[in-house]
């Protein structure tokens, strides 16, 4: 039994290592130089983040915030076609709801969590209800409990928001990206407040 157990974890251990060097190879593959070294470049965002203190922050963001836009950092609007979607986040291109009770709701994919401002880590921590199992699309042929087993993706259980800029009618989150064919470093997600919940989620629980 224990020589069935050692060869079945050598395995796991084997099937990992081919898929992660199969992974390395196709993403630096389409990278060049400058695409890693424009990347790098943008990874210390303090600068643009937003200078609110704990309490102003946790105030301002209750409430429906509806998705308007994506920007480059110069200001131009980006199509989320646009994206490598590599690094899946959960809350791009989707309307969401901070409750004061410190629950939240993104709309589109009907996720729901709890939410807590780091003063430490200087961003909002999103905790999901049920964890979220993203597979990049160059292991979608590789059945999903095989590459959980062997540790080759791992459940996602939090998401942290970076906030450039919030007011009362305005929030605009801070995406970090790596890796993306787009060389932007980082996105700018643009959202609206809303006084009232838009008609299509009445009677929706919230």
């Amino acid at each position: 039994m224990l020589y069935v157990t050692s060869n079945l974890t050598t395995m796991k251990k084997l099937i990992a290592l081919t898929i992660l060097i199969l992974i390395t190879s196709m993403i630096f593959g389409q990278l060049d130089a400058k695409e890693i070294q424009d990347t790098s470049s943008f990874l210390n965002l303090d600068s643009i983040k937003t200078k609110y203190s704990k309490a102003e922050i946790e105030n301002l963001i209750l409430g429906y915030w509806h998705f308007v836009e994506i920007k480059s950092p110069k200001g131009k609007s980006v199509d989320i076609s646009e994206l490598d979607n590599s690094h899946h986040k959960p809350f791009k291109n989707t309307d969401i709801r901070f409750n004061e009770n410190g629950t939240y709701r993104a709309e589109m994919y009907y996720r729901t969590g709890k939410w807590e401002y780091s003063l430490s880590d200087g961003h909002i921590v999103l905790s999901f209800d049920e964890p979220l199992i993203y597979v990049p699309a160059v292991l979608d042929s590789i059945d999903q409990q095989t590459l959980l087993e062997v540790g080759v993706i791992e459940p996602i259980n939090n998401e942290n928001l970076e906030i450039s800029l919030i007011d009362k009618n305005q929030l605009v989150i801070i995406e970090r990206l790596y890796n993306d064919k787009s060389s932007f470093g980082y996105i700018l997600l643009y959202f609206r407040k809303e006084n009232k919940m838009p008609a299509g989620n009445k009677n929706k629980n919230h």
